[in-house]
Parts: C-alpha cells; structure tokens; sequence
C-alpha cells in the first residue's frame, strides 16, 4: 500500500537504513500493538523471542487485511503522493487500527464467540482459557458474593466487586476480596474496619459464587 511509498520516497537513503526502519515498524508496530491490547483481556505465558514475532508479524498482515480493501477501492490514486494524508494514514494504520483490531479479538475471546460458532456447526474446540481459575473470572461481568472454604475447613465470606481482583498469573495465584463477611447465625456480617483480605490460591479448597448472599444462609 503506501509503506513502499514512504520508503521509496526518501531518496539518498540506503534499505539498510531508513527503508529498514519503516518495513521494521510497519509489518512489527500494529501486531504488538494488537498483541498489548489483548494483554488487557487475558495473560499469555511467557514465550520464545522468535514466537513472539511471528505472531507481531501475524497480527500485523491481519490489521491490513481490512486496508487492502480499502486501497483497491480508492478512486484518486494521486492523494497517495499528498504527504499530509499518508501521514495521517500511517497513524490510522499502525496505531489506531490495531487497538480496534485488539478490542474486536479481546471480547470474542472474553466471550467465546469462535468457540460458539465452531459449536454450533458441531466442532468441538479446546477453550481458550488456561485454567477454570481464569474462566470463572473472567466470566464476572457483575460484583458477586464469595465463600472460600479454606484448606483448614475454615471459611471467609466477601464481597467480589470492582475494586477486589483475582490474580492472572499461572504462577503466583491469589485472590483480593475488597469487604469481608464473616457467617453469624445464618447471616453475612461484615467485618468491622476491614479494608479488605488478600488469599493465597494454595490456601484455598474451593470458592462458591453467589448473586445474593441469601441464598447462602
């Protein structure tokens, strides 16, 4: 599209210079910043140098797929040579489209969208969560309320809300509750001056969700 306009553009500069620097940012920028974007959704483990690459540059030719179209339509071919508009494509292209990009394929994960299509055709798919841990929260979309059975058979009761937080990272599992109950003759009390409990995963037995702490007691 226009990448080999601005390279070509800048005459006296070698590929190995400027050229370099523009193929590096346009086909490596829109897939990390896709690839950051969906690291608001979900956490991705740790992997190699050379897959992390390949799947920059993976995410980046799927940012342009859209933009292609957009090209082959384009009637006046000569506003490519205007460079006000190639700088302001350069910032839609790179920075702007991969966001949208990402939140598009964030909430299709959150919500399993391929995985309800590929169902639905009768496909059965692996999810796309690491752990029930990850899916059971990542399902929250409203505060709930939570009793933790501890490991000791003793139990702690809190409210999950926007300001509690459940860990996403595979190694160091815990959970923020940001008010704390404790069960007294069939009722949630809540905790005098607590400002809330931080519990280890290891620690825990299992975890009840509840809409209404009612249905508790």
């Amino acid at each position: 599209m226009f990448f080999p306009i601005i390279a070509q553009s800048s005459s006296g500069l070698t590929f190995n210079t400027f050229n370099a620097v523009i193929y590096t940012v346009c086909f490596l920028v829109p897939g990390f910043v896709i690839d950051l974007t969906l690291s608001r959704f979900f956490y991705k483990k740790s992997e190699q140098v050379t897959l992390i690459l390949l799947r920059f540059l993976t995410f980046s030719c799927l940012n342009y797929i859209p933009w292609i179209f957009v090209y082959l339509l384009l009637w006046d071919r000569s506003i490519l040579a205007n460079p006000s508009f190639l700088a302001f494509a350069f910032i839609i292209i790179i920075f702007i489209s991969p966001i949208i990009v990402g939140l598009i394929l964030g909430y299709a994960n959150q919500k399993q969208l391929l995985e309800r299509g590929l169902s639905g055709l009768g496909f059965k798919t692996i999810t796309g969560f690491p752990s029930a841990w990850d899916y059971s929260f990542s399902r929250i979309e409203e505060p709930v309320w939570m009793l933790i059975t501890l490991k000791d058979g003793s139990q702690i009761a809190g409210w999950f809300g926007k300001n509690s937080l459940a860990s996403s990272e595979s190694s160091e599992r815990d959970i923020y509750l940001e008010l704390v109950y404790k069960l007294e003759d069939d009722a949630w009390q809540p905790v005098p001056r607590s400002a809330g409990i931080l519990i280890n995963a290891e620690e825990i037995r299992y975890i009840e969700f509840w809409q209404d702490q009612t249905e508790v007691t």
